[in-house]
């Protein structure tokens, strides 16, 4: 099934503490709310895609404005429509708007199929730019990297990288 919104009301954000963190993307069009649970690298991927796809437009349709960012909140009820799987960003030339589809993971032990849910959220290069600022620093929040081997480091940190004979700094 296809949802479609047309908004500049878009989040990311997380909840939880460090470690521990859902997060979501929640799109509003009027009186419709959808909210959808990402994983963090998710999160990080698409903040680095959406930069990437901003960056190209700039060059080929002028430059996009960054205003602050609207104090947009995930609003309750966190009840999400599905779990993220895959994630598309496209940008439509004729209308100026950048495109960000959310497809449905397929349940554990089923196939992905083409019943599968899809959401499609539309918004201007200016509100796409500063919801991409805006999840890498959710991303940023959390437990910091580990340089050597990318995991989170936990307190304390053993780096498989050091073959567990040393913990990281």
């Amino acid at each position: 099934m296809m949802h479609e919104y047309t908004t500049d009301d878009i989040v990311v954000d997380a909840v939880g503490p460090p470690g521990r963190r859902v997060f979501y993307i929640q799109a509003r069009q009027e009186d419709r709310t959808v909210t959808l649970k990402a994983e963090k690298q998710q999160v990080e991927a698409l903040a680095g895609q959406l930069a990437d796809i901003l960056d190209h437009l700039v060059g080929a349709h002028g430059a996009d404005r960054i205003e602050p960012a609207p104090p947009f909140r995930l609003q309750e009820p966190l009840d999400p429509l599905f779990v993220i799987g895959a994630i598309g960003v496209g940008f439509d030339e004729d209308r100026d708007l950048v495109l960000l589809q959310l497809e449905s993971i397929a349940p554990e032990g089923e196939e992905a199929d083409e019943d599968g849910e899809t959401v499609r959220i539309w918004a201007s290069r200016t509100r796409m730019r500063s919801l991409a600022s805006h999840a890498a620093d959710v991303v940023a929040a959390g437990r910091p990297t580990c340089e050597l081997c990318g995991n989170p480091k936990d307190d304390p940190h053993v780096c498989p990288r050091t073959n567990g004979h040393a913990a990281s700094a």
